[in-house]
């Protein structure tokens, strides 16, 4: 995913390697992203319920979810179809 965005890794010349937040411009490829890196799977039928709820979190609390709260997100998307 990186060098689609960058022409080189950033921990070539010594930076920090990039990571995905979350918050209230995420997409939904960011969404699969994370629930990639998290070991979730997210059906393709909840992403824009979870893309909500993850907007929603980080504007009402001036953050990026936590993990534990991503979690609980795409869990409770599951249970619902």
């Amino acid at each position: 995913m990186p060098l689609e965005v960058f022409p080189f890794l950033p921990e070539l010349v010594g930076h920090d390697p990039v990571k995905i937040l979350l918050g209230k411009k995420s997409g939904r490829d960011s969404i699969f992203y994370v629930g990639e890196k998290l070991g979730l799977a997210v059906p393709e039928t909840a992403v824009d319920e979870i893309l909500e709820k993850v907007k929603m979190i980080a504007e009402a609390n001036k953050r990026a979810p936590t993990q534990e709260e991503f979690i609980r997100i795409v869990q409770d998307a599951k249970s619902k179809q």
